[in-house]
């Protein structure tokens, strides 16, 4: 059993512990690598923390596996893909990046939060990269310039 997993399984069985506490459970291992990865699971979203007495207390977070997503919106998100996907295919690099977006806030595995934030991403380079044509000019959706 690794370190991190072996702090883990102790704030799953004590909620509310700070680092100190956990260092007298464990003591043959080092305060800065317990501090290291209970900050590691805070920022992975796997710990929740909480000032208390000037101490940082640490509880577990339940992970939200993708059973947790309804039907429905599993069917949504589908449809969110393949709608960000058609509009890529065609060119239009914006609209598809703000429908990454909205797949990214519906999404609750990381792993499909980052694949869509990566997603967007490109799409945003791909727009940054749109010339309009010369002597043409687009404002606020309406074309305006030679017939």
């Amino acid at each position: 059993m690794s370190i991190a997993s072996e702090i883990m399984k102790y704030v799953i069985e004590n909620p509310g512990c700070t680092y100190r506490q956990i260092a007298a459970a464990m003591p043959d291992i080092n305060l800065s690598t317990i501090n290291r990865c209970l900050s590691r699971a805070f920022i992975n979203g796997k710990l929740a923390r909480e000032l208390n007495d000037s101490t940082l207390a640490y509880y577990p977070i339940e992970e939200a596996g993708p059973e947790a997503l309804t039907e429905e919106n599993r069917r949504m998100l589908t449809e969110l893909e393949n709608l960000a996907q058609q509009l890529e295919a065609k060119g239009l690099y914006f609209r598809a990046a703000s429908v990454w977006l909205t797949a990214f806030d519906m999404a609750i595995s990381n792993t499909d939060r980052s694949r869509y934030i990566s997603r967007r991403a490109a799409c945003l380079r791909y727009a940054g990269n749109f010339k309009a044509p010369e002597g043409r000019c687009y404002l606020a959706g309406r074309y305006v310039g030679e017939e």
